[in-house]
């Protein structure tokens, strides 16, 4: 499945904001904020949608969108950096 890459998300967002912005364009399989080792939000997250249509549909609505006075920025996951299947995402 295509993963889509999330940065300059809010601080304060949670792993269910992060799959909620993107529940409009698709099925959303996962979704996971990158943290730091003590739990906390760096601003950086991962989605896999369900489709290709899906991932890219997210990203040209999302990339570039103000957010709590951040801007997001969307892009694809590369085949080289997808996680392997089963696995999320740390």
């Amino acid at each position: 499945m295509p993963w889509i890459i999330l940065d300059g998300l809010p601080l304060s967002f949670t792993d269910e904001d992060l799959r909620r912005i993107c529940a409009p364009f698709g099925i959303v399989v996962q979704g996971h904020l990158v943290r730091m080792p003590d739990g906390t939000p760096i601003g950086f997250g991962r989605v896999e949608m369900g489709s290709m249509e899906a991932a890219e549909a997210a990203r040209q609505a999302l990339d570039g969108r103000p957010l709590n006075h951040h801007t997001i920025t969307v892009r694809h996951l590369r085949l080289e950096e997808e996680p392997p299947s089963g696995s999320a995402p740390s």
